[in-house]
């Protein structure tokens, strides 16, 4: 089992209604544009400013989609899952603990927020990290939570240092 393999191995959730409904309403966005584009008015021709827009909005949403549903995934390796995966990579070498720090870190400076596909199940498995024995884990699945569950406005491309690196 590889890292793509076992991110694309989750069951059938959220994200994936969450694809599915957008697959949907891609398809008919698609079929409304070509028949806009059949009946226009060759004289005068309607501005792509706004199809281009909504294109853009829609590969947006489908690579968060993705990128939560990897994210998730990631955070709930277990040792033995990461050991397999990461059998032959140089990822192995920085253990677990550092890869599921980093994950919780990625997650935490997301623009992930509820209603989002996986918002639910991606706090749930935060709080059982946040329990975790392993204080480390703990701290950045904590501080990942609280950056997720936080009533404040955060910017798109946040700059945000983890706890452990404050110091």
């Amino acid at each position: 089992m590889d890292a793509t393999s076992a991110v694309s191995a989750t069951p059938p959730t959220t994200a994936a209604k969450a694809k599915t409904t957008l697959t949907g309403n891609f398809d008919t966005f698609l079929t409304l544009l070509t028949t806009q584009l059949k009946n226009q008015d060759p004289l005068s021709p309607m501005d792509s400013s706004q199809f281009t827009q909504q294109l853009v909005q829609f590969s947006q949403v489908e690579q968060s989609i993705n990128a939560n549903q990897n994210l998730e995934s990631l955070i709930s390796l277990t040792e033995a899952e990461f050991r397999d995966i990461f059998r032959r990579s140089p990822v192995k070498r920085t253990k677990r603990r550092a890869f599921i720090r980093n994950a919780c870190v990625a997650l935490g400076n997301s623009a992930l927020r509820p209603g989002d596909p996986r918002y639910e199940e991606i706090c749930d498995r935060l709080a059982d990290l946040a329990a975790a024995d392993d204080a480390i884990i703990a701290e950045h699945a904590r501080w990942a939570l609280d950056r997720l569950t936080s009533k404040l406005p955060q910017p798109s491309a946040p700059q945000v240092v983890p706890p452990s690196q404050q110091r």
